[in-house]
This record gives structure tokens, sequence and C-alpha cells, in this order.
């Protein structure tokens, strides 16, 4: 039954998302011991 509800959902969830790209720039940088943290500051319009 799990099977039959994830292969009749799964079509619907490709179709629904839609790639939308963006330009943000860098504005923060923090270093740590082990890695570092990058902000970015962008805009964005999403389609209703």
């Amino acid at each position: 039954m799990k099977q039959m509800l994830i292969s009749l959902l799964f079509p619907l969830s490709v179709f629904a998302q839609q790639q939308i790209k963006t330009k943000a720039t860098l504005e923060k940088v923090t270093v740590y011991n082990n890695g570092a943290q990058l902000t970015h500051i962008g805009k964005v319009n999403l389609p209703s």
C-alpha cells in the first residue's frame, strides 16, 4: 500500500518544483578553527 501511494505522488512532486536563479552578494565572512560561515544578501521575486 505504501509503495502504491509513493508511486502515485512521485510524478506530482517532479512537476511541482521550478528552479529560480538569483544573484547574491557576499556581505560577511566569519572564520572558525574548523570552517567558515559566509553570509550573502540577495533579492528574489517568487511567482504566486
